[in-house]
């Protein structure tokens, strides 16, 4: 072989492999579909992201479509990426995930009864955190009402002053109401016996102190309690 014809072999060579040679890039949107801008190469990818993958498989550091899952967002709804697996996961919010009366544990993921006695039966007469919730009347006196409830006006009519049940209608009695602050009246008036809940104690501005099916409502400054519906919840078996 001559020198000329060594040259030429050796400049036809070196123009094959420069032929060959990746694109250079310096980002994904530099190269064509379904390539990878790789240590400044466009390089063929089977995957940019996890999206460009079926459900259960997630995109390696490979760039290749994998079964399993690097993250949260790999996995379908209600499912977390649990050391590469998808798995179904447990309670992560009280009012989204659990049952009415029970409460979300985020640290277990597992939703417990509410055992706080919300809606349990009281007195709303001298119990501490017991509301009237149920009516049924009228009657004259706490005596007159069924065990385990009291007798409260629930209407009266503060624009006349009466000396006694005869200056009022058939279905109202004669009754002063002490306002907490004072006494007022008497006034014609009507009167119901009402049940008592209890609705435990609760921080406003704290989220997720109460079960399901409760709200965290301030009665006074700073301080709250967990209202619901005891009634529809009994009747629901619920409680």
């Amino acid at each position: 072989m001559t020198h000329r014809s060594l040259a030429l072999f050796v400049f036809f060579g070196l123009a094959c492999t420069d032929a060959e040679k990746a694109p250079p890039c310096s980002q994904n949107s530099d190269c064509d579909v379904g390539q990878a801008c790789i240590a400044k190469e466009c390089k063929a990818a089977e995957c940019l992201s996890s999206a460009d993958c079926d459900l259960g498989e997630h995109c390696s550091s490979k760039l290749t479509c994998t079964t399993g899952c690097m993250e949260d967002s790999d996995c379908l709804a209600g499912q977390s990426c649990n050391d590469g697996t998808c798995a179904a996961y447990g309670c992560r919010d009280t009012h989204l995930d659990c049952a009415y009366g029970e409460m979300c544990d985020p640290t277990t993921g597992t939703c417990y009864p509410d055992d706080a006695g919300s809606c349990d039966n009281c007195d709303p007469g001298s119990d501490a955190n017991c509301y009237a919730v149920y009516e049924q009347g009228p009657c004259s006196s706490s005596g007159s009402c069924p065990g385990g409830q009291e007798c409260y006006i629930t209407e009266y009519d503060d624009t006349t002053v009466c000396r006694s049940d005869a200056d009022c209608a058939s279905d109202e009695l004669c009754l002063s109401l002490n306002t907490g602050s004072g006494t007022i009246g008497p006034h014609c008036s009507k009167t119901s016996c009402f049940s008592g809940a209890t609705y435990p104690a609760c921080d406003p501005s704290v989220a997720n102190e109460c079960a399901r099916g409760f709200q965290c409502q301030e009665v006074n400054r700073g301080q709250g309690v967990c209202f619901g519906d005891c009634e529809w919840l009994r009747d629901n078996g619920y409680l």
